[in-house]
């Protein structure tokens, strides 16, 4: 059953993302070396033009990827914890993409330490911080409120949508946060818990 379930989940986001054509594609959470199905999905999103622009251990892991159709140079990896963030330069834009872990205070506050000098020190440029923040976690949504009144701006809120999207129970745990001097540059914001629910 998880087969068959995974599976569809798969061809749910290589069709949304034919159809989208992004540039980029950040995913938290990925599975590698765990089955068949990340080899397949890594292959057919190879077939679509996208590579791997970070790596992957060797082991068993839930890690960040960054797929591009371009080859973007990677900036310093911010956090150490088990591949769950990428840093990246696209133009003049930075991208960190990330999954802040969902519990363990010790873990939790170097995560956080991690990306708050991260952002201080890109924070006058075009920097946009997005993925799954675990704010289920009082102490996630507590450093998140933080990183908000150090002046980043979270994109969806920006944009006028509600404060919850069902991606985890009643709470918005899939997050973008970019600088001012980006925000100028955001069109529109998705999130699309169809995919996964």
């Amino acid at each position: 059953k998880e087969f068959v379930e995974k599976t569809s989940i798969y061809l749910a986001i290589l069709n949304y993302i034919r159809k989208v054509n992004p540039d980029v594609v950040i995913f938290q959470e990925f599975e590698v070396n765990n089955s068949e199905e990340p080899k397949k999905f890594i292959e057919k999103l190879n077939k679509y033009g996208y590579r791997m622009i970070n790596n992957i251990p060797h082991y068993k892991a839930s890690i960040t990827v960054v797929f591009s159709k371009s080859l973007f140079p990677l900036i310093r990896n911010p956090n150490s914890l088990n591949g769950r963030s990428h840093a990246f330069r696209v133009g003049d834009i930075v991208l960190l993409g990330m999954h802040v872990p969902p519990k363990g205070n010790d873990r939790i506050e170097y995560f956080w330490n991690e990306i708050d000098d991260f952002y201080r020190i890109y924070c006058d440029e075009k920097i946009l911080l997005l993925g799954d923040f675990n704010t289920i976690n009082p102490r996630n949504m507590e450093r998140y409120k933080q990183l908000i009144d150090a002046g980043a701006v979270d994109v969806w809120l920006d944009k006028g949508y509600a404060g919850s999207v069902v991606t985890c129970g009643n709470i918005r745990m899939d997050i973008a946060i970019a600088s001012p001097q980006l925000l100028p540059f955001v069109a529109d914001i998705t999130i699309c818990p169809s995919l996964f629910y």
